[in-house]
């Protein structure tokens, strides 16, 4: 029986894309089935998937070396579930992360930048 082989993906560019709050759901699904390799994500300019993003990193990016998240209005909720991802080894320590032009506090930023190369 001959299997299908999925190729390998290493970068996802879905910015300014709209996605919504059920797009990260089915993200956070792909990643789990088909996207273990996955390096670079660029959800940019999609300010639907604001404190979406504990659903996203609900499961390991084991690969992630670049997250990019510019002008998604990302909150202080969202700081939170990108350091407790950190914290238990579902995101790789010092990974990059792209997060100009949104709404996380300073308190937060600060924070992240403890465990991210922000």
């Amino acid at each position: 029986m001959l299997r299908y082989r999925w190729p390998v993906l290493k970068q996802l560019h879905l910015q300014a894309c709209a996605l919504t709050a059920q797009d990260i759901n089915v993200l956070s699904q792909a990643n789990e089935l088909v996207l273990p390799c996955i390096q670079k994500i660029d959800l940019g300019e999609n300010p639907g998937i604001s404190g979406t993003l504990a659903v996203l990193l609900r499961s390991p990016w084991p690969e992630l070396q670049v997250l990019a998240m510019n002008g998604c209005s990302l909150t202080a909720e969202d700081a939170y579930a990108l350091i407790s991802a950190s914290k238990d080894g579902r995101l790789k320590e010092r990974m990059v992360l792209i997060i100009s032009r949104n709404k996380i506090p300073s308190v937060e930023m600060q924070q992240l930048k403890e465990y991210f190369v922000v």
